[in-house]
């Protein structure tokens, strides 16, 4: 059974939120790319369980069985608005996010489910 906010947005297909230490990433990259999971001790993880990191780059957001894409992006840090198309399971979907970053972690809302929110944490 999937626990957590991680193991929630795998099943949602996506979810994402900025702060303080969210200025750009070496390379100019945002703040929220990176790989992100519910717990710390998920980034080890390998396929083979629910409970698997997100990857964020700057333009998609994957998961095990999903993808999107994303369509705009505004903001700046330390929070960013992300219309994205997603697509998992013989489904196409448009889904909203907010990233809000702080350091190593990472506030994630899931517009269209009723600003529902995880937190994350940065994997290394």
């Amino acid at each position: 059974m999937m626990r957590g906010g991680m193991a929630m947005l795998a099943g949602l297909g996506v979810v994402l939120g900025g702060g303080v230490g969210a200025a750009a990433q070496p390379g100019g990259q945002p703040a929220y790319v990176g790989r992100w999971a519910d717990q710390q001790g998920w980034c080890r993880n390998r396929v083979g369980t629910d409970e698997l990191p997100l990857t964020i780059r700057q333009r998609s957001l994957d998961g095990v069985e999903w993808a999107c894409r994303f369509v705009q992006v505004t903001g700046s840090p330390p929070e960013w608005r992300v219309t994205a198309r997603c697509e998992g399971e013989g489904m196409t979907n448009r889904k909203r996010f907010i990233f809000r970053v702080e350091g190593n972690r990472m506030r994630m809302t899931y517009v269209d489910r009723g600003n529902r929110t995880f937190s994350a944490v940065r994997c290394p």
